[in-house]
């Protein structure tokens, strides 16, 4: 369920783009299966965002109170089943000596979601803890990739 800021941030944005309702209904049909924001995913209201701003649309900067994730210096928890799969990210960058410290150390695997899912906008707050299932599984395929174009580079060198 979305929260009510972003709602109110789905809504703004319509109303600055100046999509009347069936306009609007039928772009979350079309591009998410879903007749309104309030079926969506949190992922889904995210990318539904940042084809706002595609769209021309400029937010507003987000006061730091209003800042989304959790407190400073800390990672928000899984949705709920998800956890072992972030684990398992957690584990992978491990391995790959690229797990960070603190707040960042799953910044790797943050990045890759931002880059496979909102395009690389670096105005999207992208935290793997938050992804959908599919999406999790979609960042370890990318991450078993690298791993093994890494063991290729050092078996080359």
């Amino acid at each position: 369920m979305l929260s009510r800021e972003m709602k109110g941030k789905i809504k703004m944005a319509q109303k600055e783009l100046k999509l009347d309702d069936g306009q609007y209904r039928q772009m979350l049909l079309d591009r998410y299966g879903v007749d309104s924001s309030t079926k969506m995913s949190f992922a889904d209201a995210l990318d539904l965002l940042a084809h706002f701003k595609k769209l021309g649309w400029k937010p507003r900067p987000p006061k730091e109170a209003e800042q989304p994730g959790p407190p400073a210096g800390r990672r928000p928890q899984p949705r709920e089943g998800n956890e072992a799969m972030v684990a398992k990210i957690a584990a992978m960058l491990k391995n790959a000596g690229r797990l960070g410290q603190g707040a960042a150390r799953l910044a790797y695997a943050d990045g890759i979601a931002r880059h496979m899912f909102f395009g690389g906008d670096l105005d999207v707050q992208v935290w793997v803890e938050w992804l959908e299932r599919w999406q999790l599984v979609k960042v370890i395929q990318a991450l078993e990739f690298d791993a093994k174009r890494v063991l290729k580079r050092a078996n080359d060198a």
